[in-house]
């Protein structure tokens, strides 16, 4: 017996008729900036990008797909056109103490070439200590610190064994 909510496997497929719509493809239209039924969540992000206090923060939530994204950032982008360009920040590692990074401000935009001007001369360094210890007159001085090492420590040797005799530690 077929209960009269029960659908078949064809009711369950929605065709769309294509000439309902007066474009050839979705790249001939202009993309949608605004939110579509959020206007409650438009207006809460709209006052909290308002508010200009140190350590407040915004957070969105809702359903995916509803373009909490998509609106954010075209709404960010109008708004940061019209404000100062911040500074870069850079956090640069502590030797001192590594789990405390330090922070460094930099001009709007000089944080990246700092990046890479660390980045290269890193490869510069690495280049130079590479060489420097594949250099034949470091393997020299190497040698030199060596063999003084092992002077001295023959020296004591024989001191320690001529001490010991004396004061008659010897076995």
């Amino acid at each position: 017996m077929k209960n009269k909510n029960e659908l078949n496997y064809k009711q369950l497929k929605v065709t769309c008729d294509p000439s309902i719509f007066k474009f050839e493809t979705t790249e001939n239209l202009k993309p949608i900036t605004t939110g579509i039924g959020q206007d409650r969540g438009i207006k809460a992000l709209e006052f909290g990008i308002n508010v200009d206090i140190k350590g407040y923060n915004l957070y969105l939530e809702g359903p995916s797909g509803v373009g909490k994204t998509m609106y954010t950032k075209n709404y960010l982008r109008k708004i940061a056109k019209k404000k100062k360009v911040p500074q870069d920040w850079c956090y640069i590692y502590n030797f001192n103490n590594p789990n405390e990074p330090i922070a460094v401000s930099l001009p709007a935009g000089h944080g990246k070439e700092f990046k890479e001007d660390m980045e290269n001369f890193t490869k510069e360094i690495k280049k130079d200590i590479k060489n420097t210890f594949n250099n034949d007159d470091f393997e020299k001085e190497k040698d030199l610190i060596r063999q003084e090492y092992e002077e001295k420590r023959e020296k004591l040797m024989k001191k320690l064994e001529k001490d010991a005799l004396e004061e008659r530690f010897s076995g």
